[in-house]
């Protein structure tokens, strides 16, 4: 799909929206769905299969569609540029997941809004790895995944560690909380952007989310923690 296509796809033959989101857009789109590819091969690896991943279904192309909008009416102005000047050299250079974080630690020591824009970058080439190899496990029948905290995993993670979903639901809602005691006091993440079907949580975060097949399936339910997740904001009373 070109970038007209896609312009004209989100934004309709009027062109009722900017030309600088449609401009946003149209730069954001091609590099969120290449990282989608590594993440779909990278979901295939993770189930022992060589088999290609697909990604022509037009329901796929419609989601990608769908998230980069939304993404993309978050942010204008000066960011704008900045987060298109990072995805434009991530795109030209093959950056990888782990490249972009090292450009968030790099930018952190410079310029606020640069920094800001590695960090989101960093955030959405994570998010859509992450729903590549999501889209994988399901397209090869995989019931349920299970949340895997990563290396210097915050403590809500670390809650979230060992949950197991179905396939087609989420580890959090917008609008719950991820509840956890910290030496006696209640802290609480609240989802606000998006429901959490697959990490990241937050921007920094480097957690996955592993396939669990059925024959597994009973056995990583029954190791799964106490569920952190309190629906629609509602945090415990601390436990006395």
């Amino acid at each position: 799909m070109t970038d007209p296509d896609i312009e004209q796809l989100i934004f309709g033959p009027a062109g009722d929206w900017s030309e600088e989101l449609a401009g946003l857009v149209a730069t954001i789109r091609p590099q969120l769905e290449d990282w989608y590819i590594q993440g779909g091969a990278q979901g295939m690896e993770r189930l022992g299969l060589v088999a290609s991943f697909q990604v022509s279904n037009p329901e796929i192309a419609a989601q990608l569609d769908s998230y980069t909008f939304k993404f993309a009416t978050q942010i204008g102005g000066t960011f704008a540029d900045d987060l298109r000047a990072v995805l434009k050299t991530a795109a030209d250079e093959g950056w990888s997941a782990a490249e972009l974080r090292k450009a968030v630690l790099a930018a952190g020591k410079g310029d606020v809004g640069l920094y800001r824009a590695a960090m989101i970058a960093r955030r959405e080439s994570v998010h859509a790895v992450e729903a590549g190899a999501h889209e994988a496990f399901k397209q090869q029948g995989v019931p349920a995944t299970v949340w895997r905290s990563g290396p210097s995993a915050c403590e809500f993670c670390i809650a979230l560690d060992g949950k197991v979903i179905s396939i087609d639901d989420s580890y959090a809602r917008v609008g719950d909380t991820v509840n956890v005691d910290v030496d006696g006091k209640q802290r609480a993440f609240r989802v606000g952007y998006e429901d959490v079907s697959h990490p990241p949580l937050h921007p920094f975060c480097r957690c996955s989310a592993d396939p669990v097949e059925l024959e597994d399936l009973a056995e990583a339910r029954a190791a799964a923690p106490a569920d952190p997740v309190q629906p629609g904001g509602v945090t415990p009373e601390p436990d006395h």
